[in-house]
């Protein structure tokens, strides 16, 4: 496709994402995302999740650009009836484009019956506060370190000792792996 094809009017999306006098990283991945469109991050998404036709680059992309649409994309799979591998892998690449737009989300997520969507969901937490998103005593954290699930629950007190900066209690505290099934059924 030549720049004649597809013209981008940058002054006309600079003023919508109000970066005319200056931008920055944030409003550069916003200004990505809306070039791409959404139909494209969805795309992107469902390829991740499904056949996994390059996945480890589709999911690197993701994780640069961490879109809005994609985290919309990832609860929607997580939210259909679709199968449970699938439903899995959402939320894991939620885990590397959420931001706080995803926040309202997680309780969901760490309330959810399989073991695995709650390691992923904690995940999302983890992320969030390596952003320095949330902090120490925020609600998500308080509530998943008195998860009934040991792995979150442990989990949860890492990423308290981390933001303490005691990083000796955080690093022995990290939880052995979630599938501890020798079948690889967690």
């Amino acid at each position: 496709m030549t720049s004649r094809e597809r013209d981008v009017d940058w002054t006309a999306l600079a003023a919508r994402l109000r970066a005319v006098e200056s931008a920055g990283d944030e409003k550069a991945r916003q200004a990505l995302e809306l070039v791409l469109g959404e139909p494209a991050i969805h795309d992107m998404v469902d390829d991740y999740v499904g056949s996994g036709r390059g996945n480890q680059l589709v999911r690197s992309v993701l994780q640069l650009l961490r879109p809005g649409s994609a985290a919309q994309r990832c609860h929607q799979i997580y939210a259909s009836d679709a199968p449970i591998d699938d439903r899995r892998k959402a939320i894991e690449l939620m885990r590397v484009v959420a931001d706080l737009r995803v926040r309202p989300w997680i309780p969901q997520y760490l309330a959810d019956p399989d073991r695995e969507i709650r390691a992923w969901a904690i995940g999302i937490v983890d992320q969030l506060a390596a952003a320095k998103l949330i902090d120490r005593d925020d609600e998500l954290l308080v509530r998943a370190a008195a998860h009934d699930d040991p792995y979150v629950c442990e989990w949860a007190g890492m990423i308290r000792a981390a933001l303490d900066g005691d990083w000796e209690a955080a690093s022995t505290r990290i939880p052995d792996n979630v599938v501890t099934d020798p079948d690889g059924v967690p």
